[in-house]
């Protein structure tokens, strides 16, 4: 069992002890170096160290004081462990080593090594533990300063791993290094950097320069001047991006900020999403308003609507430049805007893919890209192109410049400066073509209009369609039109030019009317091949082609030139400048013949004339004149009805006569006939015929001859019917 001796005087200087008693009870100091233990159970070495508490320790050092209860100090220089009020207080507080560890202020001589300025205590927190480092203080209880120089651990369970500078200053906070850093909040953290705070509840900071993370639960990966300001908001890294609000999220980038409820902005620069649940993912100058809004990249581009976020809810840019905003100007030396564009409103659920200065304000509507296109109504739809405005419910416009798409389910397929106002109505491409009423269809071509219920043009230049369901195939200048839609319902020109027109003045040079030709009306099922300014009069009506032809009620005209078929089923097949204006009647071709009376014919020739019902005329200059009378040959007259007349200048006036060739014959008389020969008549005489020349007829039911042979005359009676005439010994003679 030892025993331990306290001496009443130190020993002399030439003692060989190493310890001494000190002051306080069983403590212990080391000799000759003027060290204190005037704590019960203290124990000192090294030189000018003080252990005035209870059960305190100082390993080394120099002009270290330990004061708190069962406090540790390794060595080192000035460390102090203490609490002005109570040793108790400090209680199990450490300082391993360094210099001037739990005090503050004082000049520090590197000359020297020493303190010219005594430096001020600063009470330690009890079970504080400073590993080392220049003028640390671990002030709140179970704090803990591995080292550096000037941290400052004042919070309870407070941690700095070392650094400079660095303050953790609320209970389980924590700084891992760097200089200057701040960890304020409960729980918080910062792991390194400069200038750092974490001023919330669980706050993070891992790195990096001036970052702050003052909301709750906030996190800041690194870089500089980041602020990460509400309830689990996170900046990545980047320069003097903001997440300020709850749980906003900023990756990186530069001047980025996140303020609304789980908006995030991936990187880029000044970019901001303030609209709940926003996301843009990168670029410049970005900004995404809209609840639930996402950018992608690109510059200046917008989600927002300035009513309410809400309005815009789920807009959508992918890229592009100055999407969603109109005006400003941009600058291609500088790829940017010198002068701000005006923000448009998005609408809900709207997309735009990209390209520059496209607006998506319809509910659901999208631009793929292009260049100031417009998507303004629900569900619009632009593909891309420059221009192009889609402002019907469901419109679409696949691409092209300065088209309009204003109908709903109105669609142009391309092409430049077209019109779909209808509804459903629909253009394929061309240039500025109109298509303004419903299910309306152009499928190219050159400033056409459909302007009628269900009409459709083709193609072609100039060509205008406003009756019901009509179509114009190509051509140019043609024209489907009435004053009611209704009265042009089914009409049809397949092409041609100026058809359904009249006038005007056509210049072959340019292609193109000079003065422009006047509309005419146009009646329903009328039909129109081709041609150059054929028109039809009223319903069915039918001019396959040709030039200036006019057709009427279920007629038709062949082709040909200036033919005229207005009678109810009437036909011209063609040729030039014929009329037929009686029903169901037929010119075959020819010039100049005319049909006046219905169920006529005239198979061809010119200026065949038929006047009379049934009549038929063909040649040259003939007039059928009777009820089924027929004229042909050259300027003869058949004007007795079922008369038939041929060759040249004949007449056959009397009902059922007929002449059937010769020149100046009559056939004046009923059932009269003239066989042939020269200036021969009837003589108004019934039943009876001419052959021969010069001849008169002057009794009924008789036949006229110039002269008579009879070639091969029965010689014999035998056999013969009754009437017959045979030959008896050179005497005619008659069967009775």
């Amino acid at each position: 069992m030892s025993t331990l001796i306290q001496l009443a005087t130190p020993p002399p200087a030439s003692c060989c002890w190493i310890v001494q008693c000190g002051t306080g009870t069983n403590s212990t100091c080391r000799i000759c170096s003027s060290n204190t233990a005037s704590g019960n159970y203290s124990t000192v070495f090294g030189k000018s160290n003080t252990a005035s508490g209870t059960i305190t320790f100082v390993g080394g050092g120099c002009c270290n004081l330990a004061q708190g209860y069962s406090s540790t100090i390794g060595g080192g220089i000035c460390n102090n462990v203490c609490n002005v009020i109570s040793g108790c207080l400090a209680l199990g507080a450490v300082v391993v080593g360094g210099v001037g560890n739990n005090t503050s202020c004082g000049t520090w001589s590197l000359a020297s090594c020493a303190f010219t300025a005594a430096p001020a205590i600063v009470n330690a927190g009890q079970f504080s533990f400073i590993g080392g480092g220049f003028q640390n203080q671990a002030t709140g209880t179970y704090s803990t300063v591995g080292g550096g120089i000037i941290n400052r651990a004042t919070g309870s369970i407070s941690t700095i791993g070392g650094g400079c500078n660095n303050f953790a200053s609320n209970s389980f906070a924590t700084i891992g290094g760097g200089c200057t850093n701040t960890a304020s909040g409960l729980y918080a953290t910062v792991s390194g950097g400069q200038s750092n705070t974490a001023s919330a509840l669980y706050s993070s900071i891992s790195g990096g320069s001036s970052n702050t993370s003052s909301g709750a639960r906030s996190t800041i990966g690194g870089g500089q001047s980041n602020t990460a300001s509400s309830y689990a908001s996170t900046v990545s890294g980047g320069n003097s991006n903001t997440a300020s609000a709850n749980r906003s999220t900023v990756s990186g980038g530069y001047f980025n900020t996140a303020s609304s409820y789980a908006s995030t902005v991936s990187g880029g620069l000044s970019n901001t999403a303030s609209g709940l649940r926003s996301t843009i993912s990168g670029g410049q100058k970005n900004l995404a308003q809209a609840f639930g809004g996402f950018i992608g990249g690109g510059n200046c581009n917008n989600a927002c609507n300035v009513t309410s976020g809400c309005l815009a809810f789920g807009a959508v840019v992918v890229g592009g430049v100055g999407n969603n905003t109109t005006g400003g100007t941009w600058s291609l030396a500088s790829c940017c805007f010198t002068v701000a564009p005006t923000i448009c409103n998005a609408g809900q659920y709207s997309f735009v893919g990209g390209g520059f200065q496209n607006i998506a304000t319809g509910s659901t509507s999208s631009i793929s890209g292009g260049f100031n296109n417009i998507a303004s109504s629900t569900c619009a739809f632009i593909g891309s192109g420059k221009s192009n405005t889609s402002a019907g419910a469901s419109s679409a416009i696949v691409a092209g410049q300065s088209n309009t798409a204003s109908g709903n389910y109105s669609f142009v397929g391309g092409g430049f400066g077209n019109s779909s106002t209808g509804y459903i109505s629909s253009i394929q491409g061309g240039q500025s073509n109109i298509s303004s009423n419903c299910w309306a269809t152009i499928s190219g071509g050159y400033r056409n209009t459909s302007n009628g219920f269900l009409s459709t043009i083709s193609g072609g230049c100039k060509n205008l369609v406003s009756g019901i369901a009509g179509f114009i195939g190509g051509g140019n200048c043609n024209n489907i039109c009435n004053t009611n839609g209704c009265l042009a319902y089914g009409a049809v020109v397949v092409g041609g030019v100026g058809n359904n027109t009249t006038g005007g003045t056509w210049s072959l040079a340019t292609c193109s009317f000079t003065v422009a030709p006047t509309i005419c009306n146009t009646w329903a099922f009328s039909s129109i091949g081709g041609g150059f300014q054929n028109m039809v009069t009223s319903q069915g009506g039918t001019v396959s082609g040709g030039y200036c032809n006019t057709s009427g009620f279920l007629a038709i005209v062949g082709g040909g030139f200036n033919n005229t078929s207005t009678g109810n089923h009437s036909n011209i097949s063609g040729g030039c400048r014929n009329t037929n204006s009686a029903q169901f009647s037929t010119i075959g071709g020819g010039t100049r013949n005319s049909i006046t009376q219905s169920y006529g014919t005239i198979t061809g020739g010119s200026f065949n004339t038929v006047t009379a019902s049934g009549g038929t005329a063909s040649g040259y200059y003939n007039t059928s004149s009777g009820y089924y009378a027929t004229a042909m040959g050259r300027k003869n007259i058949a004007s007795g009805c079922e008369s038939t007349v041929s060759g040249y200048c004949n007449v056959a006036s009397a009902n059922c006569s007929s002449v059937w060739g010769g020149k100046f014959n009559t056939a004046s008389g009923t059932y009269s006939a003239i066989v042939g020969g020269r200036c021969n008549s009837t003589n108004s005489l019934y039943a009876t015929m001419i052959v021969g020349a010069n001849i008169t007829a002057n009794r009924n039911c008789t036949t006229f001859v110039n002269n008579l042979s009879i070639m091969n005359i029965p010689t014999s009676s035998a056999g013969l019917p009754s009437k017959a005439i045979w030959s008896n010994a050179g005497v005619l003679t008659i069967v009775p």
